[in-house]
């Protein structure tokens, strides 16, 4: 008696412990997950950029070393001496031809314009490449030999009476950009952006400026870089800190780092473990940014690849802090309802006569949980049909208490396209109730970063596979509708499948369509079939509490019956309501006096 007495004292103290742990793990977990998404993040973002760095750095050595020649060789030194010595500009017509040669001896058309200019940046030769023709008897002449006697060569074309000076090259040009050994990206009137490098002719015995070398690049000559709105990529010189090119913003080129995007310069990257990559975050006004670099040591470069990520990560946050409150707030409620039954229990525990009336308002207190439950998992389906122009969609589930596993919803993905899923978790009741909770958050959750089945299903399955306990699935029928293109992309693991009624034909379809229920393995594989839709056509989704449903003599309901009813709504040009209301009408005079032993779900998509 003493030690019951010791244990009942203690017991405040033990749940209180355990609700602080229990509190203490679900908001581990919350941080847990969201450092995931940016650790994963910064795995994907680091090897695209290293795929992005190794072409960008061939791609920039091997344009270095083609272009030397344009200012190192002697023949260039040597007009270029006159010119600052003399004033003498006999030579720009070799200068103009040297640059035709060079273009024409590249194997592929990298280059769009190129101009000398003199060491004040007055241009002296502009060419447009696209519509310079070089000497058609000159192909040999750029070569380290050759090149030194350019002066007195007699196979350069001086048919030209002028040095050509292209207006829309020099149109670019500005002597701000005198800074020698430098590359950044301009953005042309027509909204191209290119790529240009300035590189100094020098004297060969005093080493100073005479004049510069400038060539233009279109941009993806150097990079391939395909600019998405919630991600931007910055290129710096690692010795000057200059940006060479801003993704999102072409007037901070030829600006510092530090001056353009202090909060990147400063930003501070962690490593938390081996396997992860290297990533810094960083918050600018309201949105949040994940950085990572890659230093391309060959050519004095640095790539900087941003992802904002709010959009990935806003909604989760702000569902996943509701349920970190709504499950602390149950934790109170929950503790406060316990304490109170302890002590009632306590003080009661020797009035034997009134066991009754305490098992009685306890009993009513569970229907009421239950009401609620099961009120909860009803909001979790669509509370009416959707509005898809073009086409009808009515979905029901009748559950066989008052929670069950099966689930139906509807997501649109963008204005033309709609993701439709019908799925149902082992088992009904509250065994099933739970995670069919768990299973539409993370539907939810994963459709948010990808609506396309034959992504979309083996993420939910992998992700499934970890978090279900052992012998608990998921059936799934997913379809995603495209109105533009008139078609229904369909994958299926564990439901009964699909039906397809072909209005052209009047014929009805099963969608064979086989594969493990979600949870079963991590290595299941799940098929996609596409489904042209026209006028009149249906593609029906049930669940296997319709197909399993007994009656007399405990007869099921049967594939061939659902069929049969299909064809006969099809064939009277029935619509989407009239169709499920038809089969639950058949099913329940089927199944008349017989208890329903599993939820009852169907989804019709009717083209109309």
């Amino acid at each position: 008696m003493f030690s019951q007495s010791i244990r009942t004292r203690a017991f405040p103290f033990i749940f209180a412990s355990a609700c602080l742990l229990f509190s203490m793990l679900l908001i581990l977990f919350y941080t847990f997950v969201f450092t995931s998404i940016e650790q994963i993040f910064s795995q994907q973002n680091t090897a695209k950029l290293m795929t992005l760095s190794k072409q960008t750095e061939k791609n920039e050595s091997e344009f270095r070393n083609s272009v030397k020649i344009l200012y190192l060789n002697r023949s260039v030194q040597k007009i270029f001496t006159k010119i600052a010595t003399e004033g003498d500009q006999a030579h720009t017509l070799d200068l103009q031809e040297m640059l035709k040669i060079w273009h024409k001896k590249q194997e592929k058309s990298l280059y769009s314009a190129a101009m000398y200019v003199d060491h004040n940046g007055i241009p002296l030769v502009a060419i447009d490449f696209s519509k310079a023709i070089s000497n058609p008897n000159a192909t040999d002449l750029l070569t380290t030999t050759d090149t030194e006697n350019l002066l007195t060569s007699t196979d350069i074309d001086t048919s030209e009476p002028t040095v050509r000076l292209d207006q829309s090259v020099i149109a670019t040009w500005s002597p701000d950009n005198l800074r020698p050994n430098t590359t950044f990206t301009l953005l042309l009137a027509n909204n191209t952006r290119i790529i240009r490098s300035v590189y100094p002719i020098l004297d060969r015995k005093t080493k100073k400026n005479n004049g510069y070398l400038s060539i233009d690049r279109p941009l993806h000559s150097l990079l391939g870089w395909n600019n998405a709105k919630e991600e931007m990529l910055l290129i710096v010189e690692t010795k000057t800190g200059l940006l060479v090119f801003d993704s999102s913003s072409p007037e901070n080129v030829a600006r510092s780092l530090g001056q353009s995007y202090p909060h990147v310069l400063n930003a501070e990257y962690l490593q938390e473990e081996d396997e992860i990559p290297p990533y810094a975050k960083s918050q600018i006004k309201d949105k949040e940014l994940l950085i990572v670099s890659e230093i391309l040591s060959g050519v004095g470069w640095e790539l900087i690849h941003i992802t904002q990520l709010n959009k990935y990560i806003n909604g989760p946050q702000h569902r996943g802090r509701l349920l970190v409150v709504g499950a602390l707030v149950f934790l109170i409620v929950t503790g406060s309802a316990i304490y109170m039954l302890t002590r009632r229990v306590q003080a009661r525990s020797e009035q034997l006569e009134k066991a009754n009336s305490i098992v009685s308002e306890h009993n009513a207190l569970l229907e009421q949980e239950l009401q609620t439950a099961h009120e909860m998992q009803m909001r979790l389906m669509p509370q009416r049909n959707p509005d898809i122009e073009g086409y009808e969609v009515v979905g029901k589930c009748r559950p066989a208490t008052e929670v069950g596993g099966d689930f139906f919803q509807y997501f649109s993905v963008d204005q033309k396209k709609w993701v439709f899923a019908l799925a149902d978790v082992t088992g009904h009741g509250m065994q099933a109730a739970v995670p069919t909770m768990v299973f539409s958050g993370l539907l939810d959750t994963e459709i948010s970063y990808s609506a396309k089945p034959e992504t979309l299903m083996p993420k939910l399955n992998s992700r499934l596979c970890r978090v279900l306990e052992p012998r608990t699935f998921v059936c799934l029928s997913l379809g995603e509708l495209d109105t533009q293109e008139n078609k229904m992309r369909i994958s299926n693991g564990g439901c009964p499948y699909p039906y397809f009624y072909n209005a052209s034909s009047q014929s009805v379809d099963e969608l064979n369509l086989s594969a493990f229920p979600l949870g079963v393995r991590d290595s299941s594989t799940y098929e996609v079939l596409e489904v042209p839709l026209e006028s009149g056509d249906v593609v029906v989704f049930c669940s296997d509490g319709i197909i399993e449903a007994t009656g007399n003599g405990d007869e099921l309901f049967g594939f061939e019956r659902v069929e049969r009813i299909i064809s006969d709504a099809g064939a009277e040009d029935s619509n989407a309501e009239q169709i499920i209301n038809k089969l639950f009408s058949e099913l329940d005079a089927f199944s008349v006096g017989h208890e329903q032993d599993d939820d009852q779900t169907i989804v019709v998509v009717r083209a109309a």
